[in-house]
């Protein structure tokens, strides 16, 4: 894509990023949609700690949420049964988005985001346009 600009991955989705793109149009960068559940999570850290979440925070209470449910239904003893028991699953969905497992890896699901103007939306790229010679 000539003339465009990419920033980099989902860390750079923050205010001070959009606040500085106000009058850009080409800025591009991987990251993941805003779910219900992800603005319902940012609240809930705000309202809990004064701050919004950062990745450590958040990718910790998605673990406790992924897990969660397994040690309650689960006969449960060690680390290594919960380990095989998302191994069966083969994905999983949580808060930051859908995790799955290829050649196992865990591997995120992101998008291709384009900051427009200060707003953030899913960019689709299309086929240049053909030309008869």
């Amino acid at each position: 894509a000539f003339g465009t600009t990419f920033v980099g991955d989902a860390s750079w989705r923050t205010l001070n990023f959009i606040q500085g793109v106000q009058r850009e149009r080409k800025i591009f960068f991987i990251g993941d949609k805003n779910s219900a559940s992800t603005e319902d999570f940012k609240k809930f850290y705000t309202n809990l700690y004064g701050e919004s979440p950062k990745i450590v925070e958040t990718f910790s209470y998605e673990a406790i949420k992924v897990i969660f449910p397994i040690l309650t239904t689960l006969e449960v003893s060690r680390r290594d049964d919960i380990e095989k028991y998302l191994l069966q699953q083969k994905a999983v969905s949580g808060i930051s988005g859908y995790w799955s497992l290829l050649d196992n890896v865990w591997i995120k699901d992101m998008n291709l985001l384009n900051a427009d103007r200060g707003n953030i939306k899913d960019f689709t790229p299309t086929a240049p346009a053909t030309t008869n010679i």
